[in-house]
């Protein structure tokens, strides 16, 4: 009989570790999906991220040559100095 108890025991123990390996594979499981989600958002704003600075570089590249075409226009050749850039440059 003793024996019998203690396989019923055994038996036991290893239903209630069953479940509770059960229940923390549940919660991994949630967990991976909810990193899986995170992951999908942050690789999303990372390509954004990425298109704006490339954006910005476009946009910044076409001031500065603006910029540059501004400066090598208005300073000119020296001959071509006007009153006015002559003051301004003063």
């Amino acid at each position: 009989m003793a024996g019998i108890l203690r396989l019923w025991d055994t038996y036991n123990a290893k239903n209630a570790e069953g479940k509770h390996l059960e229940e923390e594979n549940e919660g991994l499981r949630i967990a991976n999906i909810n990193l899986l989600e995170q992951q999908g958002h942050l690789e999303r704003h990372h390509i954004d991220q990425e298109a704006l600075i490339a954006y910005y570089g476009r946009l910044f590249a076409k001031v500065r040559g603006g910029i540059v075409g501004l400066i090598s226009d208005w300073e000119g050749s020296p001959g071509d100095a006007t009153s006015e850039k002559v003051d301004v440059i003063q």
